[in-house]
């Protein structure tokens, strides 16, 4: 980045003195300057591509039973999340500790990936990153649900905890209890606080897709590529995708969460999964929920 800061700085130096240089040396630096530009899209494939060396697809032997799927387009926030929060959570947690990371990003023309925060955050872990072109807000969180199930990254796990980097889990006990019931396959939140009195077979709920765990054999790719071709969000997608972990009632809902009031963005003051607004609602709280 600061090669790149340099470049700029030169880049308008030379127009601003560009008169009293001979034609020659104006050709000469444009040159210099057209081939130094052309190396950082380069730089960024050279390091995504060291990245993805090191953090290769993890061998199906060596797996863990869980994976977290962590979907991100890398805002300031979610950096900052990353580098306050996950290394105690990675550290702490038996939900985090037991499994494997697949990390997606959705990358936006022009930005640059900080993969020092990437290895710093997740090492010690089995991790495999997949990067993407950002097709839009909604439209990645529907293409991260279609390109792990026609990719098989999901293969070989008993489940798969789907999270973004700001959304945190403060006490997984939940989870970790769901996980070993073998009659839930989806644990998953509401956006529409609807009530549903027998706790499963809570069909008329929109399913949260900041956080949700489902066990990926219960789900089809057929029905993940249906649920993407007839919806118009993620959300609607997922209430579609999994709806038959939800008529089977092999569904569970995350215990205290909401009021959400139609937002879906996981929240709750009991909630043991939160999504915050500000990063005082989860730093410097997250280093102290696994203490006791």
């Amino acid at each position: 980045m600061m090669k790149l800061g340099l470049l700029t700085y030169k880049r308008h130096g030379m127009y601003a003195c560009s008169r009293r240089r001979p034609p020659s040396v104006l050709l000469k630096i444009l040159i210099v300057m057209l081939l130094l530009a052309s190396l950082t899209p380069l730089h960024d494939v050279m390091m995504r591509q060291l990245v993805m060396e090191t953090t290769s697809s993890i061998h199906m032997v060596e797996r863990n039973k869980s994976l977290f799927y962590v979907t991100t387009h890398l805002s300031p926030s979610h950096y900052q999340y990353l580098e306050k929060c996950w290394p105690s959570l990675l550290a702490k947690s038996q939900a985090y500790r037991q499994s494997d990371f697949v990390i997606f990003i959705t990358k936006s023309n022009g930005s640059m990936i900080d993969w020092n925060v990437i290895n710093a955050t997740f090492a010690g872990t089995k991790v495999t990153v997949h990067v993407v072109d950002n097709p839009g807000y909604q439209e990645g969180a529907m293409l991260a649900m279609t390109e792990a199930y026609r990719n098989h990254w999901f293969d070989g796990y008993e489940w798969v905890i789907r999270v973004n980097p700001d959304v945190l889990i403060r006490n997984d006990t939940f989870l970790l209890e769901g996980m070993r019931d073998p009659g839930i396959e989806g644990i998953f939140a509401d956006c529409l606080d609807k009530p549903c009195p027998t706790g499963k077979n809570c069909s008329d709920r929109l399913i949260h897709t900041d956080f949700f765990a489902i066990r990926p054999d219960a789900v089809s790719l057929e029905a993940i590529l249906d649920a993407d071709e007839k919806e118009p969000g993620a959300e609607p997608m997922a209430r579609r995708a999994f709806s038959s972990i939800v008529w089977n009632g092999r569904d569970s809902w995350v215990p205290n969460a909401g009021p959400h009031m139609g937002h879906c963005r996981i929240a709750g003051a009991m909630s043991p999964v939160i999504h915050p607004h500000e990063e005082s609602e989860g730093y410097p709280q997250c280093l102290s929920w696994y203490d006791s």
